[in-house]
């Protein structure tokens, strides 16, 4: 222990013991109280200086016993989630039920081929249903497969029986616009699939490289770019592509030009080449048939294929 020695301002010796805190120690002669300062933190005891840790391991120990920490709890969460991140084999019973979903598709897919689309989307539509039920059965590619074959069935199935020119042309007799969006109703959410150059404009949106027809003296456009599907494909050479949207809107608007709208997100890539012969009368040439590959790949590339929509 420290001690200390001062002398009061009426002269008489004060001494004593230094302590951790400071003291006032009054004068015995003139009871005036004189400040004495505390330990410094140099003067602990021998023994207990001996006993205390070393300045780099004080600096040290609490990093390293947080990151000692932080390893144990991933290594114990990746315990846990284990089970969960991997894929255990298939059943024998989730395998034949596996196979039978796929053979359903093929069905569906041939009946598609043969241009019973109605038939194949109804197919289809059961396969999704027990699909859903039990997601795990099929792989993530086979999941892809099955929802784009949907997509091209549910467009198929609407197929517009009339051409844009002739829904034009019936528009144009209709002089009352409350009237003739009546009569559109049956054209409404109906399909027109399309086959052709798209690019992009100075404004990067993207347009076919002829997106106007003409109805007699009538110069009609399609807005293709108010479809999602167009948003994201790589358009910079002009690429053919072949897909389908459904009718949105027909009418006369601002301007005197009559436009054609579709619903936005209603737009489907064609990639099978047998459903595209079943509804085309064009030949499946090898360009063609490039095309179909490459729409494919896109959508490989992209992982998100989702269903079509159910009413």
């Amino acid at each position: 222990m420290t001690s200390f020695e001062l002398t009061c301002t009426c002269g008489q010796l004060l001494r004593g013991d230094r302590r951790r805190r400071h003291q006032l120690v009054p004068c015995p002669a003139c009871g005036h109280e004189s400040f004495v300062f505390p330990l410094s933190p140099f003067d602990l005891p021998v023994e207990k200086a001996v006993r205390s840790y070393p300045a780099w391991r004080r600096s040290w120990r609490t990093p390293i016993l947080a990151g000692a920490g932080s390893v144990l709890l991933l290594f114990v969460g990746f315990v846990v989630a284990w089970p969960y991140l991997t894929r255990r084999p298939p059943s024998p019973v989730e395998e034949q039920d596996a196979a039978r979903l796929l053979a359903d598709r093929d069905v569906a897919r041939i009946a598609m081929a043969q241009g019973m689309f109605q038939r194949g989307r109804r197919l289809l539509d059961e396969v999704l249903i027990q699909r859903d039920r039990r997601p795990a059965l099929l792989t993530a590619e086979q999941n892809r497969d099955l929802n784009q074959l949907h997509r091209q069935a549910d467009l198929l199935a609407r197929l517009l029986t009339r051409t844009p020119e002739d829904i034009i042309r019936q528009g144009m007799l209709v002089r009352d616009p409350d009237e003739w969006d009546a009569q559109f109703a049956e054209y409404r959410g109906r399909t027109i699939v399309f086959d052709g150059q798209f690019r992009r404009d100075a404004d990067s949106r993207p347009l076919a490289a002829t997106d106007v027809v003409e109805v007699g003296q009538e110069v009609v456009r399609l807005a293709f770019e108010e479809l999602e599907l167009l948003q994201d494909l790589p358009l910079n050479d002009s690429p053919r592509l072949i897909f389908g949207a459904r009718l949105a809107g027909c009418r006369r608007e601002e301007g005197g030009a009559w436009v054609i709208r579709f619903q936005a997100d209603s737009g489907v890539l064609i990639t099978d080449p047998d459903l595209w012969q079943a509804c085309s009368s064009a030949d499946l040439d090898d360009d063609t048939r490039r095309v179909f590959t490459r729409q494919r790949e896109w959508l490989e590339k992209s992982g998100l294929v989702a269903p079509a929509r159910r009413p």
